[in-house]
């Protein structure tokens, strides 16, 4: 629908609630005016001004359809004030069929100057508003960043609400972002991964609309938004976006960092999707190309891909992993020492997130660390206080982590009460079978399969299910998944 289709009909939508002679005499018309204009001849901007003015018809609502039909006093200035202000009269300009000559004898030119004289004075006033709030702006993002590198969540926190609040005003695009990529990465930390993933699209989106055109940024951009796709379980649809961001930059060397951690990602999805043989010669090619400064984020990793294939020995990996020493590496080890269901390696796992301060401030957050926490804790003879302990945190969490409750399951079975357990887990798989979203991640879902296959009956349907499941993901590749089948069969 065009601009001035959109208002016809809702001065049609005016005609039916006060008539045309209403509404003509309000606006010093004829009624054959008015009918006209219903059925889609140009509006003069007069027109539009006196049934604002003389009706108290929300101007910008008429124009645009945005907001409601009646404006009070309140509301009419904060339209004049508003963003909407250069919209309205720009579509005043665009109605407006007279010459320039003639529209300076029109009655609607001393209005129309007003709109105008309004619309330079706000300019002028966002101006010298936004002297004042880019420093304020960027003092809170750079104190928020100190507070989270302090691993301060508490006061970062209580920063949060300020930057929050500056991205009401007009501020330029690239303030905004600075303000989204902090707010983001403070999402990351308080394990809100579906706001980081949908504040770093903004991030991607403001600079594509905007006109950015460097192909480098948008592949670092795309890498932030791929990475918390993937963090989120949107394997497919991380996979997709790095495909297509990789294909529309084909300019950028094979040899940028930017273009090597987008491939780096993309292929830990593919890990999800059942393509670990193609992760694993993706991050073969691509890992050696890296700088040695980035080179050590991404060998942790490998490391677990090459393990989850059977190129590499989990003892192995474990000591390639801890002598590099990069703090993120502790989700590799702690994936590696829970599929392994191995003690030494889940204490090897939590001395090294200790040392490297990889640590979660909250330590009563569902993290990889409590969870090796509360594994210790029931394989100590503490079965049902590692278990409440879990659910406390998945509790605290559940708005924001899905798939983690299962664990009560593997907890209580490490705990010797392997008659809870199998009660636990039934609930689980009846759940699932009734329509509730089974955990999406390769490394959870083994662990579901893992704990069927022990707990079940060897002549159950749902041993069976676990054995199928567990055979197909090492006929795919997985060979670490084999140990769970006892046989020669995988």
């Amino acid at each position: 629908m065009d601009t001035n289709s959109g208002i016809a009909s809702r001065i049609t939508e005016l005609v039916d609630r006060f008539s045309q002679a209403t509404i003509a005499r309000a606006c010093g018309v004829n009624e054959s005016s008015v009918f006209h204009y219903q059925r889609g001849r140009r509006v003069p901007a007069d027109f539009c001004v006196k049934l604002s003015e003389s009706m108290g018809i929300n101007l910008n609502w008429l124009l645009t359809g945005t907001g409601a039909p009646e404006a009070g006093e309140t509301r009419l200035q904060a339209d004049a004030m508003g963003e909407g202000l250069e919209r309205m009269v720009r579509i005043l300009g665009a109605l407006e069929t007279e010459a320039v000559g003639a529209l300076k004898q029109s009655p609607a030119a001393p209005r129309f100057e007003r709109l105008n004289n309004m619309l330079k004075s706000w300019d002028e006033t966002q101006q010298r508003l936004n002297d004042k709030l880019l420093p304020v702006a960027d003092r809170l993002v750079a104190s928020m960043t100190d507070a989270m590198e302090r691993n301060n969540l508490i006061r970062a926190a209580d920063l949060k609400p300020g930057l929050e609040y500056l991205k009401r005003f007009d501020l330029p695009p690239e303030a905004i972002n600075r303000i989204d990529l902090t707010l983001s990465r403070f999402a990351f930390l308080d394990l809100d991964y579906e706001r980081d993933f949908e504040l770093r699209q903004k991030i991607l989106w403001r600079y594509l609309v905007d006109g950015g055109s460097d192909p480098r940024r948008v592949q670092e951009y795309a890498f932030a938004v791929v990475h918390s796709a993937y963090g989120i379980g949107r394997y497919t649809e991380a996979v997709m976006m790095a495909d297509g961001v990789l294909a529309a930059t084909r300019m950028v060397p094979q040899g940028d960092p930017h273009h090597i951690r987008l491939r780096l990602v993309r292929a830990s999805s593919l890990v999800e999707l059942g393509r670990i043989s193609e992760a694993v010669s993706e991050m073969s090619d691509a890992i050696p190309r890296l700088p040695a400064a980035t080179r050590d984020r991404f060998w942790g990793l490998h490391m677990r891909t090459l393990a989850l294939a059977g190129a590499m020995r989990v003892q192995d990996a474990f000591a390639i992993i801890e002598g590099y020493g990069y703090a993120q590496d502790d989700t590799a080890l702690f994936t590696l020492a829970m599929l392994d269901s191995d003690e030494p390696l889940l204490k090897r796992a939590l001395k090294f997130a200790e040392k490297t301060g990889a640590l979660h401030p909250d330590p009563t957050q569902p993290t990889n660390a409590l969870h090796a926490q509360c594994l210790l804790q029931a394989k100590g003879g503490d079965g049902k206080g590692a278990v409440k302990r879990w659910l406390e945190a998945v509790e605290k969490g559940r708005a924001r982590l899905s798939g983690l409750s299962f664990y009560e399951v593997e907890l209580l079975h490490a705990g010797g009460d392997e008659k809870g357990a199998r009660a636990k887990l039934r609930q689980h798989w009846k759940a699932w079978d009734e329509g509730t979203p089974m955990p999406r991640s390769v490394f959870q879902q083994a662990t579901v399969y893992r704990e069927t296959l022990q707990l079940e009956p060897a002549d159950s349907a749902l041993h069976g299910r676990a054995r199928a499941w567990l055979r197909r993901k090492s006929r795919q590749g997985y060979a670490l998944l084999r140990q769970w089948l006892r046989d020669d069969q995988g």
